[in-house]
């Protein structure tokens, strides 16, 4: 427990680093994930409510525009209500443990000194998913060919089907909890990544003068969505492979943001795994690409 009060006693010491970090995680938050996210949210509080059993590609096309975590909330309800067996779990959340569209071809496109890159970034992104995914999938049906496989009760599809008017107002209410959750792991991350940097530029000052892409690299590691911009900020020509391959990976925010609501149906360690596979297959897609169509640069 002394860490917790020495990490308090930080805080309350050097106050306007923290503040700033919650605030610009905030700013993030509020112009750029809330308006994508809330109403996705709503309309998986919806669907798990009215609408019937859904097929792959369905849930696999939905996440891919909603984002994280949205996708993990998705992943969630089906496992809850029983449509989505044990085996088919982890692949899935390999192919849709994606970030938003908006963010690659929006807020990061618009960035590049190519705007066509951020579409470029997004295919890599999407396709390293489904490699990730495809590789989980393997390994899972070598690991458990003997398993029966499961089967879904007709009543567990069909539970808790209510009208539009009945199913509205609650689903508006667990998508703002969920919100609430999601901004609270930004700024928690941020802060993390404030210290970080100021505790390199206070222990090897003239080192991280020197070489600014690395607490903009540790940054993306834990937040990626002020941490990739932090990582443009300082490079004149960045390096498309590296920051698909970070985003992909998401960082430990959007890592945690998906245990919010996969943390039940999937441990913690084999999450980030998924994470980490997903950051290298993108890593490796989004360099073939690059060589494959270089007037994306």
């Amino acid at each position: 427990m002394a860490w917790i009060f020495g990490l308090a006693a930080l805080m309350l010491l050097d106050s306007d680093t923290v503040l700033n970090a919650v605030n610009g995680a905030a700013g993030v938050f509020v112009r750029s994930v809330m308006p994508a996210l809330f109403p996705m949210m709503v309309l998986n509080g919806l669907s798990a409510r009215l609408s019937g059993r859904e097929r792959r590609w369905m849930t696999v096309g939905f996440c891919w525009l909603a984002g994280s975590p949205a996708s993990a909330q998705r992943l969630e309800g089906l496992w809850e209500r029983g449509e989505l067996p044990e085996r088919a779990l982890l692949p899935l959340a390999a192919a849709t443990g994606v970030m938003s569209p908006l963010f690659f071809v929006g807020s990061l496109g618009s960035r590049l000194p190519n705007p066509s890159g951020g579409w470029l970034l997004l295919t890599a992104h999407w396709l390293g998913a489904l490699a990730a995914a495809g590789l989980i999938h393997g390994l899972s049906r070598r690991f458990s060919s003997m398993e029966k496989a499961e089967t879904v009760r007709p009543e567990e599809r069909t539970a808790g089907r209510v009208s539009l008017l009945a199913a509205l107002p609650d689903s508006l209410r667990q998508a703002g909890t969920a919100l609430l959750s999601v901004c609270g792991a930004m700024m928690l991350f941020s802060i993390l990544a404030a210290f970080f940097r100021q505790g390199l530029s206070f222990l090897l000052p003239g080192w991280a003068a020197n070489h600014p892409e690395v607490p903009a690299l540790l940054w993306a590691l834990l937040e990626i969505g002020g941490g990739a911009h932090a990582l443009l900020d300082v490079s004149p020509t960045p390096d498309l492979p590296l920051l698909c391959a970070l985003c992909s990976f998401g960082g430990l925010s959007i890592w945690m943001q998906n245990l919010l609501f996969l943390g039940k149906s999937i441990r913690p360690g084999k999450l980030l795994l998924l994470r980490l596979l997903h950051g290298a297959a993108a890593y490796g897609v989004c360099r073939m690409l690059v060589r494959l169509f270089p007037f994306f640069l």
